[in-house]
């Protein structure tokens, strides 16, 4: 069940991409360049592709040492 829930919340967050080059699309270059503008939201979302990946990681720990200590 928690596996499942944490897919579900990685799957959630992968989304985030799409919509900040949206937001950036729909301001029209008055903050800046859109190419340069996007950027940050790049290194945005790689940043928590990694956090990600360390965050299912100790869940994925926990539950394993949770059922190992639940198991008789």
């Amino acid at each position: 069940m928690l596996l499942t829930r944490v897919g579900e919340l990685a799957c959630f967050w992968q989304k985030t991409l799409p919509v900040m080059v949206a937001v950036v699309e729909q301001l029209g270059g008055a903050l800046g360049e859109s190419g340069l503008l996007v950027l940050p939201c790049i290194a945005a979302h790689f940043n928590q592709v990694i956090f990600d990946s360390f965050l299912v990681n100790f869940w994925i720990r926990k539950d394993a040492s949770t059922n190992s200590a639940m198991k008789p």
